[in-house]
C-alpha cells in the first residue's frame, strides 16, 4: 500500500508544481519577462490560444503543456504571419 501512495505523491506533485510556480511567479506582481509579453502580445486576436492561456487559471490547461517550446514557437510564429 506505501508504494502506492509514494507513487500517487510523486504523479500528484509533478502535476501540481507547474501550477505553483506559475502561480508564485504571477503573484510578484513584477513586469513580465520578455518572453511573456511576447506570447501575451501574440495571444491578441487568437481566440484559441487566448483560451488555452487562461485554462492555465483553471487548471484546464497545463504550464507544462502551454509553455512547451514548440506551442510557444507555433503561437509567436502564428503572430507573426497575420
Amino acid at each position: 500500500m506505501l508504494g502506492a501512495l509514494e507513487e500517487y505523491e510523486k504523479t500528484r506533485v509533478a502535476w501540481a508544481m507547474p501550477f505553483y510556480e506559475l502561480t508564485c511567479q504571477m503573484a510578484t506582481f513584477a513586469p513580465p519577462p520578455p518572453e511573456m509579453a511576447a506570447i501575451c502580445a501574440a495571444l491578441q486576436g487568437n481566440q484559441t490560444d487566448t483560451n488555452a492561456f487562461f485554462g492555465l487559471i483553471s487548471e484546464a490547461v497545463s504550464p507544462t503543456d502551454f509553455f512547451a517550446p514548440a506551442n510557444v514557437d507555433r503561437i509567436l510564429k502564428r503572430n507573426t504571419v497575420q
